[in-house]
């Protein structure tokens, strides 16, 4: 097959979803990638007037067909939508897609409106020939078996894992503190990680809150469940991982809440709506499938009830209403972040302070440093209020140069009249002075030396008018830089504020990251503009 640019490109997809994958009795061997390849390219040798179009493969190796959210299917379309794609070829219409409306739509209508000319080997469909509406008839029906196929699919193998489930030969993937033993389908103690959830449960039977707890687990650097599972995997490099996410209340909450920790294991607990494959949907309670006593329990069933009601009574006494997020009352709503590790920063209403709770970070250590609210306000006002004032400066100085620039437009254009009116003046000269010439009143040495006079003379009006239409140019181009503009009429009310406001920090300040107390860095919604700003206030100081 040919690879050079003759035409429009032929693309072959191939698809392969993980249902098709669970099919034995050599479902699996046909439909495999390999043998899509070799399918197409067979049939492409038997037709020269494929086998000369540029060649190209679009391949979704796990994918299922009932819907288009596949990465190489959308950029095949995509192609094909910018008329880069003459012809797609499948092995079979199911391959494409198994919703038979989707396929429908694209066979009959999409593809045919973008010039795409579609083939389906097993189906034998080519839509260069299809002449007939009983053909247009055979692609939906085909549609319409691919859905059906596709739906009994779905529900067989749903049914195949629940039963797997009741007997015991199915396993689902561990949580934090056990591994998963694949071959015995149970769970088995990570004893390392083991440590870390008995430490997590002692902490609570000793009254400690999961925030508590939380940073406890944080302050001795403790890997999260996340950074655990990275570094003792196989795929893992050294080095790969230079920051550690911290530990979460919530990761706290969800682990002192699991009852997998006493042996009990819970399945069945959710459900995709296949083969439309929307968001997980959790399942009732009676319809989960419980195993007791599935594995060893790294916490007794005494110890898990006692701590959870131990947090829930701790939960209904808390009064969460010290600290509240800086993002919710302060005028630095969602703006005030550390400057070590990156969290927003923590807020007390009661003494307009603010503070990172998250004193430790993996090679970064956050300080405990209470910052005063109104001092960072004023600081950050400090900065704001001379861009502000050369705003205005500017755009005052903009509409002066504006003014000045239509009253030099104006002398420009009448000295462009007035060269004009030059050189048809000098065109009448030089016409009577052919006519002297040509009754005879000039010498030929006369005229010549006249004549090179004229040309000299308009040569340069010539020039002296080109400059003056680039001079116009130029004046009829000034204007106030609409930035400038909308910037300078906000600022103006802004001044007048004598502080700074929640609209303030809205429409011009991006992130706040307070490093220490005299170390706070502001990014610019605008950092480009304010730093011309910032430059031409230094030059104007």
């Amino acid at each position: 097959m040919k690879t050079s640019t003759d035409s429009a490109i032929l693309a072959a997809y191939l698809r392969l979803s993980r249902e098709d994958g669970d099919i034995t009795d050599g479902k699996e061997e046909s439909n495999s990638i390999t043998n899509q390849r070799k399918l197409i390219e067979q049939y492409l040798l038997s037709h020269p007037d494929l086998s000369e179009l540029e060649y190209t493969e679009y391949v979704d190796d796990g994918y299922t067909g009932t819907n288009t959210a596949r990465p190489s299917f959308q950029s095949m379309i995509s192609r094909a939508r910018n008329g880069e794609i003459g012809c797609i070829i499948v092995k079979d219409m199911s391959r494409f897609s198994r919703n038979y409306l989707t396929l429908g739509d694209y066979v009959e209508q999409i593809l045919p409106m973008l010039g795409v000319r579609f083939i389906s080997i097993n189906d034998g469909y080519d839509s260069k020939e299809q002449t007939s509406y009983l053909q247009s008839m055979s692609t939906a029906l085909h549609g319409l078996v691919y859905a059906y196929y596709s739906k009994d699919l779905s529900k067989k193998r749903s049914a195949n894992v629940q039963a797997r489930m009741q007997n015991g030969t199915y396993i689902i993937q561990s949580p934090y503190g056990y591994k998963t033993n694949w071959k015995e389908y149970r769970f088995e103690i990570d004893y390392e990680a083991a440590e870390v959830v008995r430490l997590i449960f002692d902490l609570v039977l000793t009254g400690n809150r999961p925030n508590a707890i939380t940073q406890i687990l944080n302050e001795c650097r403790i890997p999260t469940p996340y950074v655990y599972a990275r570094l003792h995997s196989k795929r893992n490099k050294p080095g790969s991982n230079t920051k550690v996410p911290l530990w979460s209340v919530t990761q706290v909450k969800r682990i002192i809440k699991n009852e997998t920790y006493t042996g009990k294991l819970t399945m069945n607990k959710t459900y995709v709506n296949k083969p439309d494959h929307v968001k997980q949907t959790t399942r009732p309670k009676e319809e989960h499938i419980v195993r007791e006593h599935a594995h060893e329990a790294i916490i007794s069933r005494e110890d898990f009830d006692i701590a959870n009601q131990m947090i829930r009574r701790s939960a209904a006494k808390c009064d969460y209403s010290r600290y509240i997020p800086v993002y919710e009352p302060s005028i630095l709503a969602g703006k005030l972040f550390c400057g070590h590790c990156g969290l927003v920063m923590e807020y007390r209403e009661e003494s307009m302070t603010a503070a990172c709770k998250y004193h430790y970070r993996y090679q970064t250590a956050c300080n405990d440093t209470v910052y005063s609210l109104p001092v960072l306000e004023d600081y950050i006002y400090y900065k704001l209020k001379p861009l502000l004032q050369q705003a205005v400066a500017e755009k005052e100085s903009q509409e002066a140069s504006v003014r000045q620039a239509g009253i030099d437009l104006k002398e420009c254009q009448r000295q462009i009249v007035f060269l004009k009116r030059r050189l048809e003046t000098l065109l009448q000269e030089k016409r009577r002075l052919f006519e002297a010439f040509s009754a005879g009143e000039l010498t030929p040495d006369g005229y010549s030396a006249k004549k090179e006079e004229y040309r000299l003379l308009s040569e340069s009006i010539q020039a002296e008018l080109d400059q003056k239409k680039k001079d116009e140019e130029t004046l009829s181009s000034i204007a106030v830089d609409p930035n400038i503009a909308a910037l300078a009429q906000k600022a103006a009310h802004y001044l007048s504020e004598g502080g700074l406001t929640r609209d303030m920090v809205t429409d011009y300040i991006e992130s706040v990251k307070v490093y220490d107390l005299d170390d706070y860095r502001i990014t610019w919604r605008y950092p480009e503009l304010f730093r011309e700003l910032q430059e031409k206030y230094e030059k104007r100081r």
